[in-house]
């Protein structure tokens, strides 16, 4: 299972997901913070590897504190997943992703 941690304002590391066999993407995001914290995970339909990979959309956008938002799911193909923070001073936010690829 995929999981990526941010722990200051500003981008994560993209999460590569395979977009060919996967039939359903679900994610979940954890905070782990003695404030508030402002996230974002945004998606792309374009493989994130590719250098000129710039078509990352919004698909979720919360405000927690201490707490678990999703699981949320997707029934289509996603490409890529990544978590974006205005608002991160004091915690962690956790995004952790599965994929279905059943037949």
């Amino acid at each position: 299972m995929p999981i990526v941690t941010l722990s200051s304002v500003g981008n994560s590391n993209y999460l590569c997901l395979d977009y060919i066999g996967a039939q359903t993407t679900t994610f979940c995001v954890t905070a782990s913070t003695s404030g508030t914290i402002n996230y974002n995970v945004q998606a792309t339909l374009q493989s994130p590897m590719l250098p000129a990979s710039s078509g990352w959309f919004l698909i979720s956008s919360a405000v927690l504190t201490s707490s678990q938002y999703g699981p949320i799911s997707f029934l289509t193909p996603l490409a890529g997943l990544r978590l974006t923070s205005s608002n991160l001073s004091n915690g962690t936010v956790t995004l952790e992703i599965l994929q279905n690829a059943g037949v």
